[in-house]
């Protein structure tokens, strides 16, 4: 039942790394703001940070697999590690970019706490909005780097082997 979509989201690279990166958003928000910031009351960039390196696992396998089709690259090392050093860059993107949006969100409208209804504890709206305002500038650079880079075989590797002094 699920094939004909997953068929359609590796044909559609941009849908496909939406679903994939929506799935690494959830896994953010619900670890990082939900449990880390919210019911453990760790600080905005802990919480921020450890809900990031939470989403990786899911973001890595669901972004080679549905969006840009590549399972059977034969180069998952290599698309690993060009995927972690392309995720150093988002990490920054999104901790300092969440954190900046949230001062500029408070000095517009002050730090406003809101208990919801199906909530027992306080929640800062503006800090889930600047979460997902950095998760947003994230999301851009990463779909532009993983699709030029880290799932495309640029020849980086064989230049910097060929670099190397034979014996």
């Amino acid at each position: 039942m699920l094939q004909p979509l997953i068929s359609y989201l590796k044909k559609n690279t941009f849908l496909g790394y939406f679903v994939a990166a929506g799935s690494g958003v959830l896994v953010q928000y619900l670890i990082g703001s939900t449990l880390c910031i919210g019911l453990l009351k760790m600080s905005f960039d802990q919480g921020i940070s450890i809900g990031f390196l939470s989403s990786i696992p899911v973001g890595f396998y669901l972004t080679k697999v549905l969006a840009f089709d590549s399972k059977a690259s034969g180069k998952s090392k290599r698309e690993l590690g060009k995927y972690i050093f392309s995720l150093t860059i988002a990490y920054f993107i999104t901790v300092y970019g969440a954190k900046l949006s949230l001062e500029i969100y408070n000095s517009f409208f002050g730090n406003k706490m809101i208990t919801l209804p199906f909530m027992k504890h306080p929640v800062n709206i503006l800090g889930t909005i600047s979460h997902f305002t950095g998760m947003g500038l994230s999301f851009i650079f990463n779909f532009f780097f993983h699709k030029y880079l880290t799932f495309n075989d640029t020849g980086i590797v064989k230049k910097i082997r060929s670099l190397k002094p034979k014996n």
